[in-house]
């Protein structure tokens, strides 16, 4: 005969006893998967080390650098028909921008006080 204080108790121990079953089973899946993952990543670094034309120790040629694709939103280089100057102005150093459309008619564009416009060409100074 049981009590039922007992039972109660015995309950709760065998929920958690299943629990931690289940949590086991649910690690061993895991464990497994991860360990098809790790042969799989393998096998594939073996097949690119077997085409590659190379020999993974040496030193391998640096290719050349290119641009981006058009659309990305980077520039590459400076803007054009414009120019940066270093002035003066209220005895301060400053960075103004110029723009310049038409020969005779540049306009100036900005100022910084800090640090020059990034991509931006500095003009030569005479």
């Amino acid at each position: 005969m049981a009590f039922p204080y007992m039972t109660k108790k015995n309950e709760t121990t065998e929920k958690r006893d299943e629990r931690l079953r289940d949590a086991a089973a649910a690690m061993a899946e895991y464990r497994e998967r991860e360990t098809s993952i790790g042969v799989r990543m393998a096998n594939l670094k073996a097949l690119r080390l077997a085409h590659a034309d190379h020999h993974p120790l040496e030193p391998m040629e640096h290719p050349v650098a290119v641009n981006k694709p058009v659309g990305d939103n980077a520039r590459k280089g400076a803007v054009k028909k414009r120019t940066q100057l270093k002035t003066k102005t209220m005895g301060q150093d400053t960075w103004t921008k110029r723009k310049k459309d038409q020969p005779g008619a540049d306009q100036f564009m900005a100022q910084k006080a800090e640090k020059k416009f990034k991509g931006v060409r500095k003009e030569k100074t005479a």
